[in-house]
Parts: structure tokens; sequence; C-alpha cells
């Protein structure tokens, strides 16, 4: 959801400064608060109401935070009201590329 941008030229004033863009579209719309929608005003009802849903991700640390919002976009996209495990790990090639240090995106069974 963060992408970085171009460093700045190597002679302005702030070099070697690297910013960053914001992309919206990645963010799963679960974890979206709507302050407008369609040029009109959300009503602070569901304003707050979005944010109350949003807020257990805060408490995660940002990777797994990344993750989170992937699967969710994955289940999003799905658009169905039930998706099982097997529906999300189809989407395996995209977590390893998004992630590629987790190598293990299905989960490792011990041997026994």
């Amino acid at each position: 959801m963060v992408e970085e941008r171009k460093p700045t030229w190597p002679k302005g004033r702030s070099a070697p400064w690297v910013g960053c863009n914001i992309v919206v579209g990645k963010a799963p719309e679960t974890g979206r608060v709507w302050l407008l929608r369609e040029r009109q005003r959300v009503p602070k009802a569901d304003v707050l109401h979005a944010w109350d849903r949003a807020r257990p991700s805060r408490a995660l640390a940002p990777d797994a935070r990344g993750w989170l919002y992937a699967v969710l976009k994955v289940v999003e996209a799905l658009g169905r009201p039930e998706v099982t495990l097997d529906d999300v790990y189809a989407a395996e090639p995209a977590f390893a590329a998004q992630f590629p240090a987790n190598r293990h995106v299905r989960p490792r069974h011990p041997r026994a």
C-alpha cells in the first residue's frame, strides 16, 4: 500500500530524500474508512463504525498488517459470502510474489 517514489534530484535541497506514495487502491475495502463517497459526505455514525471495525488491524505489526490486507483483497475479489482456505491458497503465487521472503504461504507441518 506504500510504494517508494523515485529519489529527488541529486543536487536538490532535499537530496537524497526518497518519498513514498500511498496506493489506496491496494487497500482492501474492509480496511477503508470513507469520509466522502461519490461526492457525498458519509454519515458520522458510519465513519465511526468503519473506524471501529478496522481497529484490530492497527494493533498488528506492519508486516503482519500487510499480510492481512493481502488476504482480505483475495477474499473480497472472490465476491462470495463464504470462502474456504483452499480458495485463499489458490492465490499462493500472488502471495509469493508480494512477499518473497515468506517461503511458507501454506503452513509447514512438523515431521512425525
